[in-house]
């Protein structure tokens, strides 16, 4: 009996140190988050999708993108445990706009228990503009996992029949919707194939997740909140966050709770410092309850953002980009800045709408401000011709 001491050994190792990372304890391929922005608002951002990462969280968010993206991040995850355990999560990502045509992205996602066992996830995903102000998502997936060929496992007749590894496909959908201005709500389906990863072929597939969120996002005060809730396999998880960049956006700090219908919680804290065209991202952490005597699990993110700035609106082109007329407002200062934001958000606002006058009024307003606003000449000028339509 005693390879069946082994096999418990390696495998017990494997998925319960896995479970421990997550609020949600579903075993294989577990939904860890990935970078360290979001990870620092306790992961809730399938509303809010601003960035590379929205090919994770609701692939609907790559019909936002503003320029191309590309992210790396490496998590040391529940550092000194007893049993000195290395337990890591990487990721890496690339999004790139595509006009008309949305966004697509490719990414891969790893967590490792070095000497027993990984997990391995590719993916490609694609979004766009549904209709009005409806965007969906969808996400391609091949899964892989593997256990080590070691001392525990090497003369176990389960590994010796089954192998070491497994593969899989899967598929996520997402879709994003602007409530009002500020108020974004999103949802991701994910796992909808439900590939059966299991080695010793229990037919335990992985079961169905569904991810709703929704966010707020003040882009003249640089202020955004979020909330997200999960339901998996039974399990229920809600998080929130908060983010506030200051500076000019060049500091960002957040924080966010996690809490599981299991009893897991858990709070995060973290930071960014931003110099175009670099990001640096950091994320801590910290189970208040099922884990304890760790250091806490540490997240660190790098993205570049490159090309021209997409300067498109939500009609038929994507939605806004979170940067607008940089160059402008650069020469001005304190409220003339947060007046033009106010007015040429509202502006965006009533355009999306279809209220074309309304909306030439407040770019007007911006125009008063500074008469070289380019995005406002061009979107009046639009505007008009909408009218005339």
């Amino acid at each position: 009996m005693e390879w069946i001491n082994k096999r418990v050994i390696v495998i017990g190792i494997a998925t319960a140190v896995v479970g421990l990372c997550s609020g949600l304890s579903f075993g294989d391929f577990e939904e860890l988050g990935v970078g360290a922005r979001p990870i620092g608002m306790g992961s809730a951002f399938a509303g809010l999708v601003d960035d590379v990462h929205a090919l994770y969280y609701n692939p609907a968010g790559l019909s936002q993108l503003a320029q191309i993206e590309f992210t790396s991040g490496y998590g040391r995850l529940h550092w000194g445990l007893d049993d000195g355990s290395n337990l890591g999560n990487a990721f890496i990502g690339y999004a790139h706009p595509l006009g008309k045509l949305g966004g697509i992205g490719v990414g891969w996602l790893n967590l490792g228990l070095r000497g027993f066992y990984r997990e391995d996830t590719f993916i490609l995903s694609y979004g766009n503009k549904v209709f009005g102000l409806l965007s969906g998502g969808l996400n391609l997936k091949l899964l892989y996992k593997r256990y080590s060929n070691n001392q525990y496992t090497r003369f176990d007749p389960l590994f010796q029949e089954k192998g070491y590894s497994r593969i899989g496909f899967s598929s996520d959908l997402g879709l994003l919707y602007n409530l009002t201005t500020n108020i974004f709500s999103g949802l991701c389906i994910t796992d909808i194939i439900q590939p059966n990863m299991d080695l010793m072929d229990k037919r335990d597939k992985l079961p169905l997740g569904v991810r709703m969120g929704i966010a707020y996002r003040d882009r003249v005060n640089l202020i955004n909140f979020a909330l997200d809730a999960v339901y998996k396999d039974g399990e229920f998880d809600v998080s929130a966050g908060a983010e506030k960049w200051l500076s000019g956006k060049s500091v960002g700090v957040r924080g966010g709770i996690d809490i599981g219908s299991n009893g897991f919680k858990s709070f995060s804290l973290g930071g960014s410092y931003l110099v175009s065209p670099l990001e640096i991202d950091y994320a801590f952490i910290y189970p208040l309850f099922g884990l304890r005597g760790t250091y806490g699990s540490h997240r660190f993110s790098v993205t570049l953002r490159f090309g021209a700035l997409r300067e498109t609106v939500f009609e038929g082109e994507g939605l806004v980009p979170r940067e607008t007329g940089a160059k402008e407002e650069a020469l001005i200062e304190g409220e003339k800045v947060k007046e033009m934001k106010r007015y040429y958000y509202m502006g965006i606002d009533h355009y999306r709408r279809g209220e074309y006058e309304a909306a030439i009024a407040e770019f007007e307003k911006v125009l008063q401000l500074n008469p070289d606003h380019s995005q406002s000449l061009r979107l009046i000028e639009r505007a008009k011709e909408r009218i005339k339509k």
